[in-house]
């Protein structure tokens, strides 16, 4: 639905309290919800990201990749969808054992 701001939300109705609730922040543009399979999540589109880049056509700057697929847990208790995954890596010198995380690379090669 759209707001004064110009943007659009994304709005739900709770099946609690019989009313229809805002979930998307008003101050960014979001739209095209679509329900997970399940009823975990809530998937939407929304523009925020402003990474500007110089026009090829116009000196100017110009943005054409603003656009992110996000996704709303719909339970206290939800997953997240896209937990942070560890950048650690584990270095081992010559000789030294390597961990079962190595040996289970080395199988699937």
């Amino acid at each position: 639905m759209g707001e004064p701001s110009g943007f659009s939300c994304v709005y739900a109705w709770s099946v609690g309290d019989g009313q229809v609730h805002r979930v998307t922040d008003p101050l960014y543009d979001s739209d095209d919800p679509a329900w997970d399979p399940e009823g975990n999540y809530l998937y939407f589109v929304s523009t925020r990201e402003y990474a500007p880049q110089l026009s090829r056509i116009e000196f100017n700057f110009a943005t054409n990749r603003g656009n992110s697929l996000l996704a709303l847990t719909l339970r206290k208790d939800g997953k997240n969808p896209f937990p942070p995954e560890s950048d650690e890596v584990t270095i081992t010198k010559p000789g030294e054992e390597s961990t079962d995380k190595d040996k289970t690379a080395e199988k699937s090669q």
